[in-house]
């Protein structure tokens, strides 16, 4: 709110920023919020190639991104037919997103989602996949989200909910107290542990080795908990968000 503003429109004023003249806008946006991505994207002599939104998040996310794909290699005069589309959108991987962990123990999904539109499918996706082992969540949010209803998507779905802190300057969190009352005033079972390789770490004990443990609320908490398997300095050195793989890639 802060950032972006506090309407739907303003929002989309913000997010128009992309446009490009002359280059093709692809948006999944509708109503108020369409409204004022056409009205941006005419001043700069855009076109806009709408993506109707689809069966799910998911879906309709997949569906810009082929169209993104279409748009940008029909503009340099590539071919590319739906198979190859499909292929790699299948091959995306996105640190931070419905990212499953590698490693022994339980399930560990890391999703960067902070609201509750995004945090409901991204429990969906980490519950889609649980075993019957206890379902552990990790939630971490900034001070501008603790006006939101973050907590009533975990209501009902999860045995335990661990409330931390994300660090980022300039950018305060809701203090892991406050947030676990939000949970605690859902019916959620909470407790606070302010750092988050911390919270995490308990989280992953209380999941077991059956158990799945969801770690979400702000891609700032993510980033910093990714740690718990990746070093920044890995990182930084292979040049990937994901060290473990460079290896594999290399020896292809």
């Amino acid at each position: 709110v802060g950032v972006l503003g506090d309407t739907v429109e303003r929002i989309a004023w913000h997010k128009a920023g992309v446009a490009r003249p002359g280059a093709p806008l692809v948006t999944g946006a509708s109503g108020a919020a369409l409204a004022v991505v056409e009205r941006e994207a005419q001043a700069l002599g855009a076109p806009v190639i709408r993506v109707p939104s689809g069966a799910g998040a998911v879906s309709h996310n997949r569906a810009l991104a082929a169209e993104a794909a279409r748009q940008f290699t029909t503009g340099h005069g590539i071919a590319l037919d739906d198979g190859q589309v499909a292929r790699g959108l299948d091959r995306v991987r996105l640190a931070g997103r419905s990212e499953v962990m590698h490693g022994d123990g339980p399930r560990v999904v890391l999703d960067g989602a902070h609201n509750p539109d995004k945090l409901r499918v991204a429990i969906d996706a980490a519950l889609s996949g649980a075993g019957a082992g206890p379902k552990v969540a990790v939630v971490g949010i900034l001070r501008s989200k603790s006006g939101l209803d973050v907590a009533a998507p975990f209501a009902g779905r999860f045995d335990r909910v661990i409330a931390t802190e994300p660090r980022v300057y300039g950018k305060p969190a809701c203090p892991a107290r406050e947030t676990a009352t939000l949970f605690a005033g859902k019916g959620c079972r909470a407790e606070a542990i302010p750092d988050p390789l911390e919270a995490v770490s308990a989280a992953v004990a209380r999941a077991g080795t059956d158990g799945t443990v969801l770690v979400t609320g702000s891609f700032y908490l993510i980033g910093e908990v990714r740690e718990r398997w990746y070093a920044k300095e890995a990182v930084v050195a292979l040049q990937t968000s994901f060290p473990h793989l460079e290896g594999k890639h290399s020896a292809k």
